[in-house]
């Protein structure tokens, strides 16, 4: 089970979750054809052949092509992975969401028309966005179990840690329903701006294991292929304008508006 929640927009540093006894914060529901497609699975074992294994010439279809349909079968029902969360972070993130701007034009120019800059269309969903379907469903299950807890343990801890209780109400994922796409950030004359997208989120490091089923031939029998991941989990977001030179705008790259 994960532990408890800490969750505050105050925090600066990042948080932690609390243990359970085996040292882990929670195995999460495993991953495999009955989340997955079985082309989804076919990938992952094709990702970590090309990863560990010399290629078969005399196969040129790849390893797959040499086993027979039923042994195909098995080998993509009985592999899966399993994800063991290590840690999660609340974290502070900045994106740029325009253009950098600079304005050359002269002031009376500045006066008589304003020089404005806004935000690229739907610019936190191309930020946000996750196309393997692995990763949709791996972010999926991590929401679930947050929300889970948060309906359970989280109460209850509450009276020992001094949460407040509202927190398990006000914590929501992808909540950009009030982003501004209206802003307009003035820029005086010869000033750089951008908008930034200035987004909290939840950092979640883990433990992926990959069990590859003995029928898949790959010279293996169920192995625990490990390897340590991490995932961004959008909260929320903010549209600010910026002015002055920052990571992701500089004088020199400026565009002159």
């Amino acid at each position: 089970m994960l532990a408890w929640l800490i969750f505050s927009l105050g925090l600066s540093t990042p948080f932690l979750l609390n243990p359970d006894t085996s040292g882990t914060f929670g195995i999460l529901p495993s991953i495999n054809y009955k989340t997955l497609s079985e082309y989804s699975i076919l990938k992952e074992l094709d990702s970590w052949y090309t990863k560990h294994r010399d290629p078969l010439p005399e196969f040129p279809g790849g390893w797959f092509e040499p086993l027979s349909g039923p042994v195909q079968r098995q080998c993509l029902t009985k592999s899966k992975l399993d994800f063991v969360i290590k840690e999660i972070q609340y974290i502070k993130t900045s994106y740029a969401a325009s253009e950098c701007c600079v304005n050359k034009r002269f002031p009376k120019q500045s006066m008589i028309s304003s020089v404005g800059v806004t935000p690229y269309p739907n610019i936190h969903e191309m930020i946000n966005l996750k196309s393997d379907p692995l990763l949709v469903q791996l972010e999926r299950n991590i929401i679930n179990s947050v929300y889970r807890h948060q309906k359970g343990s989280l109460m209850a801890d509450s009276e020992v840690t001094g949460v407040k209780s509202d927190c398990k109400d006000t914590m929501t994922f992808y909540n950009f329903l009030n982003l501004d796409y209206g802003l307009r950030c003035t820029v005086d004359y010869f000033d750089i701006m951008q908008v930034l997208l200035k987004q909290t989120g939840l950092k979640v490091i883990m433990e992926r294991k990959f069990y590859i089923d003995e029928n898949c031939g790959l010279g293996v029998n169920n192995l625990e292929a490990v390897e340590i991941i991490e995932m961004t989990i959008p909260i929320e977001g903010e549209l600010v304008c910026h002015k002055g030179r920052s990571k992701t705008c500089k004088r020199d790259d400026a565009v002159s508006v």
